[in-house]
């Protein structure tokens, strides 16, 4: 089964993992994830549609909106392989 994502970013601090479910699912999310950066402490978001179409209408609706006086970023999630090593690792 095909994931259609979204990545949404420059969420304010004191957002909250209710208010990420309030501003998907209008747009037909069936699945949101609040993470926290370790760096910053700041919210990003990810949801997750069953087609592409709810996807696209999601991004042209919420990109650069102002939520809690923050406007956010909202894209397709790249799903990409990481292809990264650990310092001083090796290939087996």
């Amino acid at each position: 089964m095909m994931k259609f994502s979204v990545f949404v970013g420059n969420l304010p601090a004191e957002f909250k993992k209710e208010d990420l479910d309030q501003l998907f699912s209008s747009f037909g999310a069936i699945e949101t994830r609040l993470v926290f950066s370790k760096k910053t402490g700041k919210p990003k978001g990810f949801a997750s549609f069953k087609n592409k179409e709810e996807m696209q209408n999601c991004i042209q609706s919420l990109h650069k909106k102002k939520i809690f006086g923050s406007e956010i970023k909202v894209a397709e999630e790249c799903h990409q392989p990481k292809t990264f090593q650990k310092k001083n690792s090796f290939p087996i």
